[in-house]
């Protein structure tokens, strides 16, 4: 048990015991999303629940979900020594893959855990895209309710 407990000047990220709540994290990501599919709702409110819902699992100052034609805005809030990471979300189409964009505050140092949820937050962020594209291709086609 001591070698998983490790020194914390040896190691970046010091072994933590999982919490409940953390366990809990990608349930509650699915959740609100699902509850989000409201069809009279805005298309683009899914994504908003799902950048909120990431922000509360991992400590990132913002997160963006955007396909890959779309270009960056400026999400640093003012402070130019802010970090970022850029993560591909898949697609099925090479053409309509995405990307997910984390903004963490200066010195936020992440854990395995945190980039382990970022990873999925992308997986997940592809239905989220998919599921937007859906959605316009019906409106604009004169289908949706």
């Amino acid at each position: 048990m001591d070698a998983l407990a490790g020194d914390s000047d040896r190691s970046p990220f010091p072994y933590e015991p999982r919490q409940g709540e953390r366990r809990r994290a990608l349930g509650e990501l699915l959740g609100a999303l699902t509850r989000g599919l409201d069809r009279k709702k805005d298309v683009s409110l899914i994504r908003g629940v799902f950048e909120q819902m990431v922000r509360r699992i991992v400590p990132v100052r913002s997160i963006q979900l955007r396909e890959n034609t779309h270009r960056w805005t400026s999400t640093t809030d003012g402070a130019t020594d802010a970090e970022s990471i850029v993560l591909d979300v898949p697609g099925s189409d090479p053409a309509a893959q995405g990307v997910s964009k984390a903004i963490l505050d200066p010195g936020c140092r992440l854990g395995e855990w945190d980039f382990q949820m970022l990873g999925l937050a992308a997986h997940v962020g592809a239905l989220v895209l998919e599921i937007e594209r859906g959605r316009s291709r019906l409106a604009r086609a004169g289908l949706s309710g």
